[in-house]
């Protein structure tokens, strides 16, 4: 099997800047995965980041989140739950996504769909727009690819599987699957309800059985959306979990931007690299000047949100 060196960037949420092209763009990586959710909360965070990426040499896929192409319209809508308000945001949502992906360049948008990555290597894109817990931002799903609940969109998933045959099959989700634990620092566990909660996609979590049932190999599963942050050198959530040859990451580090006490910024990304076969998943923070840090640096960590 051929040897593949990949990046994978977490929810961005406004933190990219010229450091990350210019590192990037001068890596051995074979290709740029990102897990969505461009946009920060300042106005048009999302059209400077979108802009940066589309100026990228390197090869890019990328899956929607639910800020990218969404309004708050929608947001709330799924939040409270308003069949009325999602509705009424959902106008206009094919045409901001086609804007987005227009603003992406020549990146690759992936979404219920199998992309081959070299001659035996297939990456799939899971459901996109996913907030976890339920099927979101349904009349897009409904009216783009014909999806109105969670069978429906594991059968979505499912009709896949004639092109992961024979593959090494990696996922590139923006919410992780379920089934990876309920406590609120689980790796996509509910950190905003006291009890917590697997907050993960069952659709995602059934396909990913199908698969496995059928011998197929899932090396990879790639997702953000539930943020992990790192304060005084420590973390809230488990990022990464290894079960024998698999590896399931949640890349969503944010800020994904730190700061030390003396203004030394640090970029994270994990790299996934396979060599004979064995993929080795590591951590790491990028600085100014391009210098590759596995670890944290001893000083203490700051958030830099305000740099955004």
């Amino acid at each position: 099997m051929e040897n593949l060196k990949l990046a994978l960037i977490g929810d961005i949420h406004g933190f990219w800047d010229r450091h990350d092209n210019e590192y990037f763009d001068t890596s051995d990586y074979d290709a740029l995965l990102f897990t969505g959710d461009f946009p920060g909360y300042l106005p048009f965070s999302g059209r400077r980041v979108t802009r940066k990426i589309a100026e990228l040499k390197k090869k890019v896929y990328w899956i929607p989140g639910n800020h990218d192409s969404t309004n708050v319209v929608q947001l709330l809508g799924e939040i409270l739950h308003s069949k009325w308000m999602i509705r009424f945001g959902s106008i206009g949502h094919r045409f901001r996504l086609t804007r987005l992906k227009r603003q992406m360049g020549d990146a690759i948008c992936v979404g219920y769909s199998a992309t081959k990555l070299d001659s035996k290597t297939v990456l799939i894109g899971a459901r996109p727009f996913s907030m976890g817990g339920n099927l979101n931002f349904l009349p897009f799903l409904k009216k783009e690819f014909g999806v109105s609940s969670m069978s429906e969109s594991f059968e979505k998933l499912k009709s896949l599987y004639p092109k992961i045959q024979g593959m090494d099959c990696i996922v590139l989700a923006h919410n992780g699957p379920a089934g990876y634990g309920s406590k609120r620092d689980d790796i996509w566990g509910c950190d905003f309800r006291k009890k917590g909660g697997d907050w993960g996609d069952s659709d995602l979590r059934r396909f990913i059985e199908f698969v496995k049932e059928r011998g197929e190999t899932i090396s990879l599963i790639l997702a953000g959306h539930m943020h992990h942050r790192i304060k005084d050198l420590v973390r809230d959530r488990t990022w990464k979990i290894s079960e024998n040859s698999s590896h399931a990451i949640n890349a969503a580090k944010v800020p994904r931007i730190l700061t030390d006490k003396k203004g030394n910024s640090f970029r994270h990304h994990i790299r996934l690299e396979r060599k004979n076969g064995v993929w080795d998943c590591k951590e790491i923070f990028v600085g100014e000047r391009g210098e590759e840090i596995i670890s944290l640096p001893d000083e203490e960590i700051l958030f830099s949100s305000d740099t955004f």
